[in-house]
């Protein structure tokens, strides 16, 4: 949660340097345009009224003195014309400058924003994960079922994660989730160790998958309902004897049946 807070920290402050910057290229926008419109006033000016050279001046004044008097104030406002261009240049180039610093600041944003989203959704998934797994309960010794609140619909990625979590740090021998994962569609994802056929139960509701994992879907029912049937089938499961693999037997019992065949034959052989 504390990441989740420094990131909106993040992007609130980042928010207000991307509207700081855009008010400061609309001021040097607004300078730069006044500043164009002088230099296409005195563009005007110099071309309805000729720019007055040195020979000019010399012919107009009444001395020396005024001559360079005059040639001092001609020489002037050409620097004053230098400046102002190179001023307007400069202008453009910062302009420039804080546009790029604007896009990068917006990309950042996106970034920070995109990032936020992925911690909120990690957030709510966790807690979904937390709440299931607090709604946990053991039916027989070793076998777990964990359920969504009614109302959540959740994912059945989020369904097999919850399943794995508790499988790991319970020690469970199964464990059944289950959860709306549609409005009309109840799914348990079941995984289990290498003691328990979880198999045979999710066919029995009509899924399917392997020995240690697998998953069904059931339509038009309800959580409540569906931890009623699985229930009765882990039971079923648990207490019909002639399903070896149910309690973990089925690689033992095939391998002493395939061992108690070879040496029949052994036997038939050699009388």
């Amino acid at each position: 949660l504390s990441r989740i807070e420094e990131n909106e920290a993040d992007i609130k402050e980042t928010q207000a340097d991307i509207e700081q910057a855009k008010t400061d290229i609309a001021a040097m926008q607004t300078n730069i345009n006044g500043q164009k419109d002088d230099m296409k006033s005195r563009i005007k000016f110099i071309y309805e009224n000729g720019s007055n050279s040195w020979i000019e001046v010399l012919f107009e004044s009444r001395s020396f003195a005024d001559f360079l008097n005059k040639l001092e104030y001609i020489d002037e406002i050409n620097s004053y014309d230098r400046e102002k261009l190179t001023e307007y240049e400069e202008m453009l180039s910062e302009l420039s400058e804080k546009k790029q610093e604007l896009d990068e600041k917006e990309t950042a944003l996106q970034e920070k924003s995109d990032n936020l989203t992925a911690l909120k959704e990690e957030y709510e998934e966790m807690k979904l994960q937390t709440s299931i797994i607090n709604n946990s309960f053991s039916p027989s010794t070793g076998v777990f079922i964990a359920f969504t609140d009614v109302g959540d619909i959740i994912t059945r990625t989020v369904l097999s994660k919850v399943a794995d979590e508790i499988l790991s740090t319970r020690g469970a021998r199964a464990v059944f989730v289950v959860g709306n994962t549609k409005s009309n569609e109840v799914s348990i994802s079941a995984r289990s160790s290498n003691d328990f056929n979880v198999q045979i139960i999710m066919e029995k509701m009509g899924g399917g998958g392997h020995f240690t994992a697998a998953a069904t879907q059931i339509t038009d029912t309800t959580i409540e309902r569906v931890i009623e049937v699985l229930k009765d089938n882990i039971n079923i499961g648990l207490s019909d004897c002639s399903n070896f693999a149910m309690i973990g037997f089925s690689v033992s019992l095939g391998r002493l049946c395939f061992i108690i065949a070879i040496f029949s034959l052994i036997s038939i052989i050699y009388k």
